[in-house]
This record gives C-alpha cells, structure tokens and sequence, in this order.
C-alpha cells in the first residue's frame, strides 16, 4: 500500500511553502528564503548542478526549477528536489 503524501500548503506563485515540512515552523519573515529553525531552504528547488566555469573559473549552475513540495524530481529537468536530496521526503513506493 503506498504513503500517503502529506500535504504541505505553499504560495503557488512563488512556490514558497507556509510551513516548514522538516520542523513545522510557520514563523518566517517576508522575504526569508531559509526557515529559521532548522535551515531548510522554503522552495522546493530542483538540485543544483554546475555545468561550466566562467573565465575567472568561477562555477556556472543550470537553472534551478521551483517544484511543488511533493516533488522529488523536477517538473521541468528531471533533476532531484532539494526536499528529497534532504529528507524531508521518502522515496515514492
């Protein structure tokens, strides 16, 4: 029998959860990006990868997607969520 996904409330514009799915903080500021409590990034971001260096050597990333909070893979890329490379979600049965 699968899990039942719990279901995590998140602004569907910015994709920025209401609710921390690690600590269950609902305290974040304005434009916080982290929750405060327990570090956890706020937006279910695909995981990101570098895809060259700049002429100073400096790292280049692919563009990161912002996913649902369910998601352990991207929508868009295919590539890990940082909710699942992090825990906060099980793999999918």
């Amino acid at each position: 029998m699968a899990e039942k996904e719990t279901t995590v409330q998140f602004d569907p514009v910015t994709y920025r959860v209401k609710e921390c799915p690690r600590c269950h903080n609902t305290e974040f500021s304005e434009d916080a990006e982290y929750c405060k409590k327990c570090g956890l990034i706020l937006v279910n971001y695909c995981e990101p990868v570098q895809i060259d260096t700049d002429i100073n050597g400096t790292p280049m990333y692919a563009k990161q997607h912002a996913n649902p909070p369910d998601a352990r893979y991207c929508e868009h890329c295919g590539r890990e969520t940082l909710f699942y490379v992090n825990g906060v979600l099980k793999s999918y049965n």
